[in-house]
């Protein structure tokens, strides 16, 4: 599969993370939608849907800074990857690839991969070809997986779409990145003659400022459900987060991946 973007990677990794410990959860009626109509979860679903957002923006953030100068080799992994090319009508470089995977070793799993992405250079004037003279950089990503999958434990379904876009702008030693984005999720897995349903939306934002060389600071925040993460980063590397709901609150710190530019 010739697909291998980063961020797919990512944002497909943390969607089957969401397929995993949804669909695994005890406390689901297999009667009914999964988590009450797909509108509640348990503190921990929340904690842990709630961190692979967060981890997810966080590795986007990263990127910002090579991708700001024009380099796309961050946003592919391995050698016969696929770059964004520039459009002439669009006044971008774009990215759309639409694959389909299969494996028959031990299981029956089979569905289609989308990504698309948009990069656009501009400054007061207009879109720009380049990094060059640019003082504002649009990056948009779109992705979503339809997939099929059976094996010995049961037979699962999942479909998603995610969308992300970031604004970034050029300041003096980095950059300031205001992004939001949002995924749909609609999964099924029965096994033993029950089946549990999820269908589900999540929505996250950011407003980070992201050195050339350096740690992000500002914050974050991701809703899920009844839940809202808030995060907080300290510029040091650190980034402290609290998940509430009504009734519910917990807190924590975590470390973040900082940007190195040579």
């Amino acid at each position: 599969m010739s697909m291998r973007l980063r961020m797919t990677l990512l944002s497909t990794l943390f969607v089957l993370g969401l397929l995993l410990v949804g669909c695994s959860s005890s406390d689901s009626d297999p009667s009914q939608p999964y988590g009450g109509g797909g509108t509640q979860l348990s503190a921990d679903e929340a904690e842990d849907w709630t961190d692979q957002a967060l981890t997810m923006m966080n590795e986007m953030a990263l990127q910002i800074p090579t991708v700001a100068e024009g380099d796309f080799t961050q946003t592919t992994v391995g050698k016969n990857a696929e770059a964004p090319i520039w459009d002439g009508d669009q006044q971008a470089w774009i990215m759309d690839e639409t694959a389909e995977f299969g494996d028959g070793v031990g299981s029956d799993s089979y569905g289609e991969m989308r990504v698309a992405i948009w990069i656009q250079f501009r400054n007061d004037d207009g879109p720009l070809p380049t990094a060059l003279g640019a003082t504002e950089l649009e990056y948009r990503l779109s992705s979503g997986m339809t997939m099929h999958n059976e094996d010995s434990q049961g037979t699962g379904d999942l479909d998603y779409d995610l969308e992300t876009t970031m604004l970034v702008e050029y300041v003096d030693g980095g950059y300031n990145v205001d992004g939001e984005g949002a995924a749909g999720i609609d999964a099924s897995y029965s096994s033993g003659g029950q089946t549990e349903n999820m269908s589900f939306d999540m929505a996250w934002g950011m407003d980070l400022s992201v050195p050339l060389n350096g740690c992000p600071s500002g914050s974050a925040w991701v809703e899920a459900a009844q839940y809202r993460l808030g995060a907080l980063y300290d510029g040091q590397g650190n980034v402290a987060w609290s998940l509430g709901a009504p009734g519910y609150e917990a807190s924590g710190t975590d470390t973040v991946p900082c940007s190195s530019i040579q």
